[in-house]
This record gives structure tokens, sequence and C-alpha cells, in this order.
């Protein structure tokens, strides 16, 4: 019975998109894009103090920025009104991965793609 009523409860309220970036000295930031209309709302990241995001409309982008106090996972809440007499909460985790600027590997591998057809005789 419990089952059925947390897959009718998923059903009537949309989880929202969420992104985070993350820097590598802890600056975070989180976007939040709700799939419903939202009376009010609160955010906290990392156990940190909620804050008020207020409302929130269908599709809108809700940008917060923040310092995390440790690196690792990120916990990231999202609670909202969505009517008067109906709220719901949700919990992410988000683990932070590191995302090198470019390639090295990839420029390696034409250079010597280059030495390659070079010593066959084709340029």
């Amino acid at each position: 019975m419990w089952l059925l009523w947390s897959q009718l409860a998923l059903a009537a309220a949309p989880a929202p998109s969420v992104e985070a970036l993350v820097t590598p000295d802890g600056a975070y930031v989180l976007r939040v894009s709700p799939e419903q209309a939202w009376l009010s709302a609160e955010v906290s990241v990392a156990g940190a103090a909620a804050s008020d995001v207020g409302p929130q409309g269908v599709g809108a982008e809700l940008v917060v920025e923040g310092d995390l106090p440790q690196p690792g996972t990120m916990w990231i809440t999202v609670s909202a009104a969505l009517s008067d007499s109906h709220g719901v909460s949700w919990v992410f985790s988000v683990e932070p991965q590191v995302v090198p600027m470019k390639s090295p590997r990839m420029r390696r591998l034409a250079e010597e793609r280059r030495c390659w057809l070079r010593r066959k005789g084709r340029s």
C-alpha cells in the first residue's frame, strides 16, 4: 500500500531539474528548474541554513551560489509549497566529478599521427 501511495505522490509532484557546478576551491552554482509552479520554496545545500527562494513558475531557472565547507558529496534539499495545503521536499545527492579543461591525450594522438604520415612519405 505504501509503495502505491509513494508512486502516486511522485506522479502528483514531479521533481525539479537540478544542475550543479563546483569549482576546485569549493564555490558552487546550483540551478534548479521546477516542473510545476511553486507558491514558495526553500533550498538548502550541504546542510547549511535553508534559503527562501520565493515563488517559482514552471521552467523558471533558480540560481543559488555559495561555498562548500568541505569537498565531497553535495546534499541538496529543495522544499516547495505547491498549494495552501500541500508541500513536498526533494533530496538530491551530487558527487562532484573533475572535468579537465582540455584533453591532452587527443592532442598527443594527433601529433603522433602527423609524425607517422611524414615517415611514410605522405604529408
